[in-house]
């Protein structure tokens, strides 16, 4: 039997997400087989409701050596290795195995796991970000993250559910066709804003979906599909040859491929934003020609590089 004693501190009780920061650490102790946990100090009891939990008034009450951690430590990742001192990502000591204790101040080879303590603001974002989960490609990463991670740190304790995000993110593309159906520049350059809100939007709701449930929607890659065939209409009233419909097919296998076998450096998010740069541009048919070769080249790896 595996046995875990959690030093609470205020700390402790700040919300990663809606939920209390040692809620979230008795989950990942019991997901790695901790059978037993209890808390100290017995005055947390009024405070944190999770049934099998044992609240304990005093250390001494516990006489053999159990896995002890700090009530306030954000974990990733746990590596029970052969060493009795566990430090963070910070190099503070974060937990340690032996008699239950207060004092941290331990000599000793230690160990190091993917953890840190849950102090400020600052920490609490940085954990909704790990939460979060979302890697995705490089436009994902460098600019629409920088929207959509803000949007869905304050909308992940909200009774907002991914699929009405989802939802949201389908209607603003159908707005993006509708305009793409325009054969003007400035109907075409809203068009291309509504798609990138779009995609914004879904970004979001997959955020929020990778805290709350892991249930797949398929209504967000309908959104997706909206916009490549808006911004193909758009091009071929425009001017362009029928080679733009084959490019759209060509980015639409991509895509399913990129799908499938996760995202790499040019998915969806980088799809929208070239799509979106080429109606600034009024070359959307150099933007899908771009878009088509990048991501069947991104595709083609994945499918030789897959087992």
């Amino acid at each position: 039997m595996m046995r875990a004693v959690i030093i609470a501190s205020k700390e402790a009780l700040l919300p990663v997400c809606g939920e209390m920061v040692v809620e979230r650490l008795i989950k990942k102790l019991r997901d790695y087989g901790f059978d037993e946990i209890y808390i100290y100090p017995l005055s947390y009891a009024r405070i944190i409701k999770n049934p099998g939990v044992k609240f304990i008034g005093s250390l001494k009450n516990i006489k053999e050596d159990v896995f002890v951690i700090k009530g306030n430590v954000f974990l990733s990742r746990l590596n029970l290795c052969r060493e009795n001192i566990f430090v963070g990502k910070d190099g503070a000591i974060i937990a340690f195995y032996g008699k239950p204790s207060k004092n941290f101040n331990k000599k000793g080879k230690a160990c190091r796991v993917n953890g840190f303590e849950i102090k400020n603001e600052e920490d609490i974002r940085k954990a909704e970000i790990i939460v979060r989960g979302k890697s995705g490609d490089i436009v994902y990463r460098y600019i629409h993250s920088k929207i959509s991670g803000p949007i869905s740190s304050r909308l992940c304790s909200s009774y907002l559910m991914p699929w009405q995000l989802f939802t949201a993110s389908f209607l603003l593309s159908i707005i993006s066709l509708l305009f793409y159906m325009m054969p003007s520049y400035l109907y075409a350059v809203v068009a291309g804003i509504m798609a990138e809100v779009s995609a914004i939007v879904k970004d979001t709701g997959e955020e929020i979906m990778s805290i709350k449930e892991g249930r797949w929607h398929g209504i967000k890659v309908l959104s997706l599909f909206t916009v490549l065939l808006g911004a193909s209409y758009h091009a071929w009233i425009d001017g362009a040859s029928f080679h733009i419909w084959i490019l759209a097919l060509l980015i639409a296998m991509a895509i399913a491929i990129i799908q499938k076998s996760g995202e790499g450096y040019a998915g969806e998010d980088f799809f929208i934003f070239v799509v979106f740069v080429g109606t600034l541009a009024n070359q959307l048919l150099w933007a899908f020609l771009i878009a088509a070769v990048i991501m069947n080249e991104e595709a083609i790896r994945r499918v030789i590089s897959s087992p």
